[in-house]
């Protein structure tokens, strides 16, 4: 019985070999490539619904702004105008009635440093030449004086009326709406967004 194991182990690691040998020759089947998915058909553009505003349409882009109506030019630049003629004739009308005051000032002092330097005629005019020259210029700057201040006044009523004008007439521009959405629809149906900021 011992003699038939020593015989027996032997001949089981002999078939155990054997048979690890003929798996290991055995060809390893090579993996199958894997089958190619089908693309997918690229998606058609759809064409944007009627009445919706091309992105490139200068006129579509435009379409949502707020018409502003603007000034003439006459009153645009013609209150400025009056305004600073106003200022002008002003200052001109002050200076005219400071030279009327101080050629009457001459007169005075030679009134008070003779007396016959004022005497007067029946028509009422200076009987002394020079005295009767310096109250004519007088005169004249006084009427200068006037005439300056009379337009600087008109030039700033006519500057003023245009103000009021120009600040209350209608101008088309949509109340409490500082920003306006833009949305406008792509070629390949997309959508745009954006804010509109007039100034």
């Amino acid at each position: 019985m011992s003699a038939n194991r020593r015989f027996l182990v032997p001949l089981l690691l002999a078939a155990h070999l054997v048979t690890g040998a003929a798996q290991a020759q055995e060809p390893v089947p090579a993996p199958t490539p894997s089958q190619p998915q089908p693309a997918e058909p690229a998606p058609t553009p759809t064409a944007p619904p009627p009445g919706t505003p091309r992105a490139d349409d200068p006129e579509a882009i435009g379409a949502g702004a707020v018409e502003v109506r603007r000034s003439p030019a006459v009153v645009r630049y013609g209150k400025w105008a009056l305004a600073a003629g106003a200022l002008g004739m002003h200052y001109l009308g002050s200076r005219e009635h400071d030279r009327a005051e101080e050629v009457f000032g001459q007169i005075r002092a030679r009134c008070a440093a003779e007396e016959a330097f004022c005497g007067t005629n029946l028509d009422g005019s200076y009987s002394n030449p020079e005295t009767e020259a310096l109250f004519q210029r007088t005169l004249s700057h006084d009427r200068r004086a006037r005439t300056w201040l009379v337009g600087g006044q008109l030039s700033l009523l006519g500057a003023a009326g245009m103000f009021i004008w120009e600040l209350t007439r209608p101008r088309g521009r949509r109340e409490n709406i500082p920003f306006e959405p833009e949305v406008t629809t792509q070629a390949d149906g997309s959508t745009r967004m954006g804010v509109r900021v007039a100034f």
